[in-house]
């Protein structure tokens, strides 16, 4: 049996990665109920069936780039420490310790992808779910280890569902362990247009205006709206009839 004395850059290219056969799987089943589990929270009454194929498919493409990403980004990095390595002449045996305690192999880069790639497939599925019901409008909100990029998100306030937040991002995340959430709601449900006769001022009468959270049809339970003042009547187009918050 020959032992391996030395090692080239280019060595690294033929070893056998295949990421995707090994790992594929296993992330796009993660991938999925990740995505339908926010779907559903931001959907209720949907048929979880529907829900888990239309996940599916967007996992299945996810998993696919997100395998080819940290493959090449990992074989990069192995390439780098063992070109180093061979211009100040270690040995193979130094050369696989450096690889194998560097973080690209590291449990806390494990982490961050997971979580970061979850995050990304929670806010994937809700963005569906607010699109699925019509919404149009959406607001990014900062939570947890707040980044300036975060901050600068949440400024802009609420922007068309389509438009990008200053960041370039859609939806979170906007930065691995970002925490933060997007919220989503219908903008001609939400408008304040209230019409009142009085000397008080501006800001007293919307402190005088009792809203509810959501405002859920009490036949189907199908959200009508967000944020909706106390007495708005809303048509259910499930059910086909009018609604009072």
């Amino acid at each position: 049996m020959d032992l391996i004395t030395k090692l080239e850059g280019s060595d690294v290219d033929g070893y056998e990665w295949r990421w995707i056969a090994k790992y594929e799987d296993e992330i796009v089943e993660e991938l999925t109920k990740a995505y339908s589990s926010a779907f559903v929270l931001e959907m209720p009454g949907i048929p979880f069936e529907s829900v888990q194929q239309r996940a599916a498919l967007w996992a299945k493409t996810k998993a696919a780039d997100l395998i080819v990403g940290v493959e090449e980004v990992t074989r990069q990095r192995v390439r780098d420490i063992v070109s180093a390595n061979v211009l100040e002449g270690a040995s193979v045996q130094n050369t696989t310790k450096q690889i194998r305690d560097d973080y690209i192999f590291s449990k806390k880069r494990a982490r961050v992808v997971a979580r970061t790639e979850t995050a990304f497939a929670l806010g994937q599925g809700q963005k569906g779910a607010a699109i699925a019901q019509g919404r149009d409008e959406k607001r990014w909100t900062t939570s947890g280890d707040i980044d300036d990029v975060c901050l600068e998100n949440e400024a802009a306030g609420w922007l068309a569902i389509a438009d990008p937040f200053p960041s370039g991002h859609d939806t979170v995340p906007a930065h691995p362990n970002c925490r933060c959430v997007v919220r989503y709601r219908t903008k001609a449900l939400s408008e304040d247009e209230v019409t009142v006769i009085s000397p008080l001022s501006s800001e007293l009468i919307q402190q005088s205006i009792s809203r509810i959270e959501d405002f859920r049809c009490v036949g189907c339970n199908r959200l009508l709206g967000r944020q909706v003042v106390t007495g708005t009547r809303i048509m259910c187009r499930h059910c086909k009839s009018e609604r009072i918050a």
